[in-house]
Order: structure tokens, then sequence, then C-alpha cells
């Protein structure tokens, strides 16, 4: 079995402010982020379709940051 948990050691620097270490996390969840922003749209035939809400996956991105920045990866 995969083990998908993000390592202490780039979850603690990311949570002081770290870049690459938050880009590592938002590289990690980028396609669970992507499905959760995918929304329906009526297309000109009239057939409907999944297209990436970019508004909706920029905030879901900004709210993951914003969650590390204010966890405390030590005292949980």
């Amino acid at each position: 079995m995969e083990n998908n948990l993000i390592p202490y050691e780039t979850l603690e620097p990311a949570t002081k402010g770290d870049l690459r270490a938050i880009l590592k996390i938002l590289k990690h969840y980028d396609p669970y982020i992507t499905r959760l922003a995918m929304r329906p749209v009526l297309g000109k035939d009239g057939t409907v379709y999944l297209r990436v809400n970019d508004d909706f996956k920029q905030e879901l991105q900004i709210t993951l940051v914003t969650s590390l920045l204010c966890f405390d990866a030590v005292n949980g």
C-alpha cells in the first residue's frame, strides 16, 4: 500500500512559511483540488460537461495555504 502522507519534514517548514515546502504540498494536493473545482458547463449543443472553475480552484489553494500557515506542526 502506497503512503500518501506528507512527511513531517515537509509539513513543518510549510507551517513556518517555507515557499518550497508550501509548493510541494500544493503539488501533492493539486489533483484533489482540481477534482473539487470541477463544475458542470452547458455546451452550445446542449451537452453538459465538466470544466475546472479556475477561480474556485484558486480559492481552495488559498484556503489550504492559509490553513498551513495557521497550523502548529509541533503542538498540533
